[in-house]
């Protein structure tokens, strides 16, 4: 059966080794720990391989080819550097791993159908489940809600071709640099 569009969305952040929600203390640089970090590997980088590998043929029988992946800002190796300094190394670096990731996949799938799209989709601070509940303070004034974000990256989505392919796209269809 084809799919049309494969959206890769799942991440863990802020977890242990046994995978309950945690402080992102167990990501500080001086407390870490290989078995922390196991599982956002899995989860954030090796997961998407393994789901868009599982459905590739399903994905290039259809028309729209393609495979898109939620990814962060916190990935970026040129913005927010200095931002939340020594915190979140799993994290963040999980997600610069999933972006380096989709950059092969769309230069993979280009040699074997060249209609095929794969780039990556980075909502911003997004007001999720996570954060209702929260104070204007405690959110600093900022987030977008789920709706809009929503909305903005089925325009993205829409209107995507293959010159979209091996970037990242914010939900107003910017390109965002990683």
């Amino acid at each position: 059966m084809p799919i049309d569009v494969l959206l890769n969305n799942a991440a863990v952040m802020g977890i242990d080794s046994a995978g309950t929600l945690a402080t992102q203390t167990n990501e500080n640089f001086g407390t870490l720990q290989r078995e922390d970090f196991l599982p956002y590997f899995t989860t954030n980088v090796l997961a998407p391989l393994l789901v868009s590998e599982a459905f590739i043929d399903s994905v290039l029988a259809s028309d729209r080819k393609m495979i898109l992946n939620m990814t962060s800002g916190a990935g970026s190796m040129t913005t927010g550097t200095e931002m939340f300094a020594g915190t979140g190394f799993f994290y963040k670096s999980t997600k610069a791993a999933l972006n380096r990731n989709m950059v092969n996949l769309a230069a993979h799938l280009r040699s074997i159908d060249g209609e095929a799209i794969t780039f990556n989709l980075a909502p911003g601070f997004t007001i999720t489940e996570r954060f209702q509940g929260m104070s204007a303070d405690e959110i600093g004034n900022r987030g977008t809600p789920v709706a809009e974000v929503v909305a903005g990256f089925v325009e993205v989505i829409d209107s995507a071709t293959p010159e979209y392919n091996g970037r990242i796209y914010g939900f107003r269809g910017d390109i965002k640099p990683f």
